[in-house]
């Protein structure tokens, strides 16, 4: 028996078709991060996005082929709300679904925009799973900086944030750096300043943009999630690996 694994971060290759004498299919994925909020006020931040979840699932005799769809990060809108990760599938119904990481929004009524929550364990379609993190909310101040995002899901926990409703009570422009399997968060914006994309990784939510006193600014992307497949082969030796054993005259194969 030997394993293989095969990492998938676009939709290029899809459907994956199932080798010959795989089982055991284990899949693994992320949803797509959500946006941190854009801002046009000339004091507050926009809020971090959320991170997108983590979803496994095993199947013993896989089919012939699945089609997937892996999550898109959301994308920073000027002044305004960020956009949601989308969810990734695999399969036609999906029988493995990790859900993506919610929107930054922009400050409204003089207040930090609102953090984005992180995508749902609780929603999937799968085995197991863990929530991803919230993202920050934006700071409330004359010196208005973006929330940070938040990490994805991890392999075993759920992401990092700053709490359930990314309180700005613990306020940073640092996205953060989540359990092991999980992708980081983007950075907050500074004064004048666009949210950011997380730096690299899978599935964490953009930074929140800072105040402007010009054109408004955008919330940071969020990242793209991931799909990754781990399945088992049946190997077959040649004969000349195999053990013969003489009994009398004849020799047998072990």
């Amino acid at each position: 028996m030997a394993t293989q694994t095969l990492t998938v971060a676009d939709n290029g290759a899809s459907p994956w078709a199932r080798p010959a004498g795989a089982y055991d299919l284990v899949i693994e994925a992320w949803g797509g991060g959500g946006a941190g909020g854009g801002n046009a006020t000339a004091n507050d931040g926009g809020g971090g996005g959320g991170g997108g979840a983590y979803t496994k699932t095993t199947v013993a005799t896989p089919a012939a082929s699945y089609a997937y769809a892996v999550g898109a990060g959301g994308t920073g809108v000027a002044g305004a709300d960020g956009n949601a990760g989308t969810d990734t599938t695999f399969g036609s119904p999906s029988i493995c679904t990790a859900k993506g990481g919610g929107s930054g929004k922009a400050p409204v009524s003089g207040n930090g925009g609102v953090a984005g929550s992180g995508g749902l364990a609780a929603s999937k379609v799968g085995d197991s799973g863990f929530d991803g993190g919230w993202g920050t909310t934006g700071r409330d101040s004359t010196t208005g900086r973006g929330g940070g995002g938040a990490s994805s899901a991890g392999t075993g926990a759920d992401g990092v944030n700053d709490g359930s409703a990314g309180d700005y009570a613990t306020y940073t422009t640092v996205g953060r750096t989540g359990p092991a399997g999980s992708g980081p968060g983007g950075n907050g914006g500074t004064a004048g300043n666009a949210g950011n994309a997380p730096a690299s990784g899978n599935g964490g939510g953009g930074g929140g943009s800072g105040d402007t006193a010009a054109a408004a600014l955008a919330g940071g992307a969020g990242a793209d999630g991931k799909i990754v497949l781990t399945w088992s082969v049946v190997v077959a030796f040649p004969p000349e690996l195999l053990t013969y054993k003489r009994a009398g005259d004849v020799l047998l194969r072990m």
